[in-house]
């Protein structure tokens, strides 16, 4: 295991804020990817903004726990909010981004759809064989899923960062004449665009959105998170797993007026999403299996404020195009049009991204099965605390090289000395010598039988 004795935070084997984090190979991706985005968005409308996804990530983690590690978070950088505030304004000053959105073609979506849906049935086809695929192939195989993944994300992140822009700058522009153009009419306004994107029938998203609505109401009528509390223990006495909860919590569920309408609800909002929630959870995560069916009834019992009222009100829509002053306008009807068709790629993204997932799932877990063979990792959790990149060199390399967890911790320790080395050499030629604790090496004692 990677922590036989329980003396050592798993955590503590994450690298410093200067360096790579190690996470699962898509949240690697995933930020860094998002941040290389709106980077170029910004830079585009003549903004310099430099976004580092290794700080990014250092001050997530010492959000979520503050406490876990001196070599993940400093301590100010835990309280510290980002001094930076995308404001719409800036987008008066924005003319090459505009331009972008303006020569954009809204067909272009369509065809990166079909070569994107190509693209994934040939990586179902490659991973159903991956078993009988030699090292170099599987490596090929996870990498070029990988590079899909990231392309896909990328032109989402796109999408949804051009769509909002545009919309904030056209609404700023129509706004600007009027004197009772204040927050309230703006934020109008955005309402206004979210349940357009939402009541969309060309939007993937909008049948979902509709059960949704339709579950929550009835789930929210019979107080469902009441009702789950008031049953009796000595109902859940035969249950060994979670599944076994789900069950007699629907089993008690259906002698309420509505409770075969609401389990039926349920199975049909998980029937129509583009991937099966059981295929998208890591087959070698230490998680228990989670029951999905009675996840998604209790949270649609909890009312998610504004959405609520955004959803079940059908005329909200209609009501804040009456305040709008241009409502009738070509511009603001071409500015509609305009923003629905940039979004419509970003929602479509996420729909390939549900279906990519699984396919790399199956491509990981043969390269996991392949690394515990060789004894490479302890145990097929350990691909989550390495990088994408030591993960395939690792599958390629011939070499023999055990327990790449310990292996990566050590090359992280000698780089953190040798980096504090030098910081005390220069410090001593200029006098001003100043010893850094936030970054002392993690004692690997016990842990290792290395010398």
């Amino acid at each position: 295991m990677t922590n036989p004795n329980g003396s050592l935070d798993p955590r503590s084997l994450l690298p410093g804020q200067d360096d790579d984090w190690v996470m699962y190979p898509l949240d690697e991706f995933a930020v860094t990817t998002v941040t290389e985005v709106i980077t170029g968005l910004v830079g585009s409308a003549g903004i310099d903004l430099d976004l580092k996804p290794a700080d990014l990530m250092s001050n997530l983690n010492a959000r979520t726990d503050p406490n876990a590690d001196p070599m993940v978070a400093k301590k100010a950088a835990a309280d510290k909010p980002s001094p930076f505030r995308l404001k719409p304004g800036v987008f008066f000053h924005a003319p090459r981004l505009l331009f972008k959105v303006l020569r954009h073609d809204p067909a272009r979506w369509q065809r990166e759809e079909r070569s994107f849906r190509n693209r994934i049935k040939l990586f179902k086809h490659r991973t159903a064989q991956a078993g009988s695929l030699s090292d170099k192939e599987l490596a090929r195989l996870a990498e070029d899923i990988v590079d899909l993944f990231r392309t896909c994300l990328h032109d989402g992140a796109m999408y949804y960062g051009l769509g909002l822009v545009w919309m904030y700058w056209r609404t700023a522009r129509l706004l600007r004449k009027r004197s009772n153009a204040g927050g309230e009419l703006t934020e109008n306004v955005a309402a206004y665009f979210l349940q357009l994107l939402l009541t969309d029938q060309k939007n993937p998203l909008s049948p979902l959105f509709e059960q949704f609505r339709k579950l929550s109401a009835d789930t929210q009528e019979v107080d469902l998170q009441a009702f789950v509390v008031s049953i009796p223990d000595s109902a859940f006495m035969t249950a060994n797993t979670s599944r076994d909860i789900e069950k007699a919590i629907f089993k008690k569920l259906r002698a309420l007026p509505k409770g075969q309408q609401i389990e039926t609800q349920v199975d049909a909002l998980l029937a129509d999403l583009p991937v099966a929630p059981e295929a998208v959870d890591w087959p070698f995560s230490p998680r228990p299996q989670l029951p999905f069916r009675l996840l998604v009834a209790l949270l649609s019992s909890e009312p998610i404020e504004g959405l609520d009222e955004l959803l079940t009100d059908e005329d909200a829509a209609k009501q804040v195009a009456k305040k709008l002053p241009f409502r009738k306008r070509p511009p603001w009807r071409w500015n509609v049009a305009k923003t629905r068709g940039l979004m419509a790629g970003a929602v479509g993204t996420v729909f390939l991204l549900l279906e990519i997932i699984p396919v790399l799932q199956r491509a990981l877990s043969e390269v996991a099965q392949r690394l515990l063979r060789r004894r490479q990792v302890e145990v097929a959790e350990d691909l989550m605390l390495l990088r994408f990149d030591d993960i395939l060199k690792a599958l390629v390399d011939q070499a023999d090289r055990q327990d790449l967890v310990l292996e990566n911790h050590h090359a992280h320790i000698k780089k953190l000395t040798a980096r504090r080395r030098a910081r005390q050499l220069e410090a001593k030629e200029t006098k001003t010598l100043r010893e850094d604790n936030n970054e002392t090496p993690v004692s690997l004692d016990g842990l290792t039988s290395e010398p």
